[in-house]
């Protein structure tokens, strides 16, 4: 009988301390590994900052368009920015035009204009052109 009162006299000192420990590492694990803990709380700067840097792309491309928008209002309508606007939108090019073709970001091949001509017979035209208005002849 001893042995048996002996462990229930040490298992009451004991049992408090235990649970206490249990409590503190439960506690301690979740405010790292929680849903509300270290880590979810890092992920959540990252995000926070993948988020804001796309804010400040997206607000530079609005103002952009708020300038070009602005540029077309009736009363400070800026004649360049609505002619490329109109040859943008009607493809259209003017003689005296050069068109370029290179190469996007993407890799992809893409025209700057709708009529393309050879390179050579584009120089060709301005020499005559040239040699033309040179002389007087149109």
């Amino acid at each position: 009988m001893t042995l048996a009162f002996e462990i229930k006299r040490r298992a009451r000192h004991v049992i408090g301390p235990v649970i206490g420990c249990l409590l503190l590492g439960y506690f301690l694990f979740h405010s790292v590994e929680g849903d509300r803990g270290i880590h979810a709380w890092r992920a959540l700067d990252g995000k926070i900052e993948a988020a804001e840097a796309k804010l400040a792309v997206l607000r530079s491309k609005r103002e952009s368009l708020e300038k070009k928008v602005a540029m077309l209002h009736p009363d400070s309508i800026d004649r360049d920015l609505l002619t490329e606007q109109a040859r943008r939108v009607l493809n259209y090019l003017d003689q005296d035009d050069f068109v370029i073709s290179g190469m996007s970001a993407t890799g992809v091949p893409n025209s700057v204009g709708a009529m393309q001509q050879p390179f050579d017979a584009m120089r060709q035209k301005a020499k005559t052109r040239a040699i033309s208005m040179a002389s007087g002849v149109n």
